[in-house]
C-alpha cells in the first residue's frame, strides 16, 4: 500500500476521522483478518493529525533540504509503527500514542537531514543494543531495575564500559531514567543513534561510483529488485555530479505494487551492502 497524501494534501478535507472506539474495533478486525484494506482504513483515518504534526515541523525547520512531504512521509512510518506497537491493554488513547511515535520519527528524520543525530562509534552502538536487550530480560525476571553489577555480569564487560553506556543512554536518549522498561527490543534508541561513519546514501553512491560504474557494483552485490530500487529512488545530477533523491517511497511502491514502508526496507538493506562495499574499498 501506498500513500498520496503527501502529493494532495488538500484531499485532507474529504478524508473522514475516526474515533477511538471506531478505532479499536478495526484494529481487532485487522489483527483477525490481517486486510490491507482494513489497514488503510485506520491509517486514513489519523493522515489529518499526521499531517497536522508534520506541519508545525515543517515551520520550524530552517534547513532548505527538508520537504513537507517528506515530513508527512515520515510521519505515515511512525504512524504505522505505533500501529503495529499499540496494545490494548494500555491505559492511553491511540490518538496519544500515535503523536509520539509520529513525533519521533518525524524528529529522526529532521536530526538526519541536520546533521544533529547523535554519533556512536559502530562497536559501541552494538553493546549499547545488546545492553537494551539485556535490560529488559532482567528487568522481566526479577521484577526491579537491574543493578549495574547484574548488567556487567551478564554482558561481561568492565564497570568503565558499563558507566560509559549509562552515560550514553543518560546523556543521548529521551529515556530519562533507566527505572522505565522497555516496551520491547526495538528500542527507540536505535533509531536516534547512527554510526560515526556512517554517510548518507548520496555520499555512499558519490564515492562508491569512484571505484566501479554503479551498475557493474550493483550487478555484483545487489539484487535485481534492490538495484532497481535504488536507481528509482536516486539520480546523478547533470549539473553538478552529486546524487540527489529521485523519487518518493510512494512513488517507487506504487511501480512495485508494494508498501512503501516494505519499499523503505529494501533501500536500507541495499545500503547495508553498498556501505560495507565501500568499507573494503577505503
Amino acid at each position: 500500500m501506498s500513500y498520496d497524501i503527501a502529493d494532495n494534501i488538500k484531499i485532507l478535507n474529504t478524508i473522514e476521522t475516526i474515533n477511538e472506539k471506531q478505532f479499536r474495533e478495526l484494529l481487532r478486525k485487522y489483527r483477525a483478518t490481517e486486510d490491507p484494506k482494513i489497514k488503510e482504513q485506520i491509517i486514513n483515518g489519523y493522515l489529518n493529525l499526521v499531517v497536522s504534526i508534520a506541519k508545525s515541523y515543517y515551520k520550524k525547520c530552517n534547513n532548505t533540504n527538508i520537504e513537507l512531504p517528506d515530513l508527512i512521509e515520515e510521519g505515515i512510518f511512525g504512524l504505522l509503527k505505533a500501529l503495529n506497537r499499540y496494545k490494548f491493554s494500555k491505559n492511553v488513547s491511540f490518538r496519544i500514542y500515535a503523536t509520539y511515535w509520529i513525533k519521533n520519527s518525524i524528529q529522526h528524520y529532521v536530526k538526519e537531514k541536520s546533521g544533529l543525530v547523535v554519533q556512536i562509534p559502530t562497536p559501541t552502538l552494538i553493546l549499547i543494543k545488546k545492553w537494551m536487550r539485556e535490560w529488559q530480560k532482567i528487568y522481566k525476571k526479577l521484577g526491579k531495575t537491574p543493578t549495574l553489577e547484574n548488567m556487567m555480569d551478564r554482558l561481561k564487560i568492565s564497570f568503565r564500559k558499563a558507566k560509559k553506556i549509562v552515560q550514553i543512554l543518560n546523556d543521548y536518549t529521551k529515556i530519562s531514567s533507566l527505572d522505565t522498561p522497555l516496551e520491547d527490543e526495538d528500542t527507540t534508541l536505535a533509531e536516534t543513534v547512527t554510526d560515526s561513519k556512517e554517510l548518507t546514501p548520496e555520499e555512499i553512491l558519490s564515492k562508491i561510483s569512484t571505484y566501479e560504474t554503479l551498475n557493474d557494483i550493483f550487478k555484483k552485490i545487489l539484487s535485481e529488485r534492490e538495484s532497481a530500487i535504488i536507481k528509482h529512488r536516486y539520480h546523478q545530477s547533470y549539473k553538478n555530479g552529486r546524487f540527489e533523491k529521485r523519487l518518493s517511497y510512494r512513488k517507487i511502491a506504487k511501480m512495485f505494487n508494494l508498501s512503501a514502508e516494505y519499499i523503505r526496507k529494501i533501500e536500507k538493506s541495499a545500503l547495508y551492502k553498498l556501505r560495507n562495499y565501500l568499507s573494503s574499498k577505503i
